[in-house]
């Protein structure tokens, strides 16, 4: 970073007036923030929006919420500085650790913001200095003069956010010992807590294996507790790190059987996809307690059958579409895709016409661990009511997915389908591009150029998708020889 002996003079003045009465200036809604654009530009580093800004909106939240979703990653975009910076930088680390300043900070919302900023550009510059403010950290809210304990500040609307980032960067060794002394036992309690749940989701995302195996069987105990509460953030964490250390996967998908009530008997299991996606137990989805089936030729199996294929697939949720498309990234994944492929083509249709639900119909076109034989049973489920998804805003997109992962064989099937419906499709707004896509002016007029260009399509798209993983592979051995080196 080049900057004149001006501008250097400019930034130690600004320092020493912070520095001066750096209570007031931390405390303060509009100076609190300059502190937090110091921290940066002495660090080098770039810290996230939303730990820099205090009024975000939840429409900017949402828009930068893929931006977000690792801070310290982001936290690591790292500029060459000058030496005398990383001086002052330790000078405003030292008077911020402070006892006394903590205290006052914890608890605001306006000073809490920068003692996440402190956190995150001190993990990025330097490691001893992070773990010493982390101690800092801790031990004022543990030797607080209002009488809290760490748990308190798990449930503290600013607090718990210091203690996410303080998750976020302590060492291994450090976390465990935060588990052991503060969290164990605890965790159940704290999973259900509106506020702390997020403080146990980042313990679940940031845990080493061992640390996460602790967890995980803590928080398993009480599963249902955790989804009766709605907390779906809790098991989406844990489904993303079983996929990340690629353990507790069968565990898993057997404890969330048991809390939506389809485990046992064993012919319940192929309804976990419906329950998930709808986020409700078999009881409620089935409605039991008023519409229970009492086959008189003892033919029950078959009866129960009957009613999950008539039974309507509705209010389909945003958080169970995201936990089932983890599910779909586990190892095994054929109790969940058995489900999906017997529901009925009516529901499987409501399924891939729904803004959440087409998302999962998607994932099982394209993961890894689905089948090629259940990928076909699915497109087989199709059968008849491609019209139906081309003339849906959500459907043609799912359409054309299941379009660019057929071979020949079915793509000649699903023109054939959609070509008996030309001319609606062309008068419809989504319809059309199913037309366009899927060239149905070539199939009916030229079917041999219309299957040339086809296997050309299919050829290309391999040769991408293969480069791109040579290339994934590529940056991880560039990654692993860092390392070594």
């Amino acid at each position: 970073m080049f900057l004149t002996l001006r501008r250097r003079k400019n930034v130690n003045l600004v320092c020493d007036v912070l520095l001066e009465d750096i209570v007031k200036y931390v405390l303060d809604p509009y100076a609190s923030h300059i502190l937090r654009i110091m921290l940066e530009m002495l660090s080098g580093v770039s810290v996230p929006v939303k730990v820099s800004r205090s009024d975000i909106t939840f429409q900017q939240q949402q828009q930068q919420q893929q931006q977000q979703q690792n801070r310290v990653k982001d936290a690591k975009l790292k500029k060459q500085v000058p030496d005398v910076f990383v001086e002052l930088l330790h000078r405003l680390s030292a008077q911020l650790s402070r006892e006394d300043i903590l205290e006052s900070c914890l608890s605001s919302d306006v000073a809490a913001p920068v003692v996440e900023t402190l956190l995150l550009v001190s993990h990025a510059t330097d490691s001893v200095l992070c773990q010493k403010t982390c101690r800092q950290v801790l031990k004022s809210m543990q030797e607080n003069k209002d009488g809290k304990v760490l748990l308190d500040h798990c449930c503290d609307k600013f607090t718990s956010h210091v203690i996410q980032c303080l998750l976020m960067v302590e060492s291994e060794d450090a976390k465990v010992a935060f588990y052991e002394q503060h969290l164990k036992s605890k965790l159940v309690d704290l999973a259900v807590h509106p506020i702390a749940n997020f403080v146990v989701q980042t313990l679940i995302k940031h845990s080493s294996f061992d640390l996460f195996v602790l967890v995980f069987e803590e928080l398993f105990v009480d599963i249902e507790a955790v989804l009766a509460v709605y907390h779906i953030g809790i098991i989406s964490s844990l489904a993303e790190t079983c996929i990340k250390f690629k353990t507790k996967q069968k565990k898993l998908l057997q404890g969330l059987m048991k809390a939506f009530h389809c485990y046992e008997p064993a012919d319940r299991q192929t309804y976990i996809a419906p329950l998930l996606l709808t986020l409700s137990t078999y009881d409620v989805y089935f409605n039991t307690e008023e519409n229970k089936i009492i086959s008189t030729s003892g033919n029950d199996d078959i009866a129960a059958t009957d009613t999950f294929q008539m039974t309507k697939l509705e209010n389909m949720n945003l958080h169970g579409s995201v936990l089932l498309q983890k599910l779909l990234a586990f190892e095994n994944t054929s109790s969940v895709v058995s489900s999906i492929i017997n529901l009925s083509p009516d529901n499987l249709v409501l399924m891939a016409c729904n803004q959440f639900g087409s998302h999962v119909i998607d994932l099982c076109m394209t993961s890894m661990t689905v089948g090629k034989k259940s990928r076909d049973a699915i497109l087989m489920q199709f059968k008849g009511q491609y019209p139906k998804l081309a003339m849906d805003k959500y459907g043609s997109r799912t359409l054309d997915n299941l379009w660019n992962n057929s071979c020949l064989r079915q793509k000649t099937s699903i023109a054939e389908e959609l070509a008996t419906k030309e001319a609606q499709l062309n008068n419809h707004r989504f319809g059309k591009f199913a037309v366009r896509n899927c060239a149905l002016h070539h199939f009916k007029h030229c079917r041999k150029d219309w299957e040339r260009m086809q296997s050309r399509d299919t050829k290309k798209r391999k040769l991408f998708s293969d480069l791109i993983g040579d290339q994934t592979q590529g940056e991880k051995g560039n990654i692993l020889e860092k390392k070594m080196k």
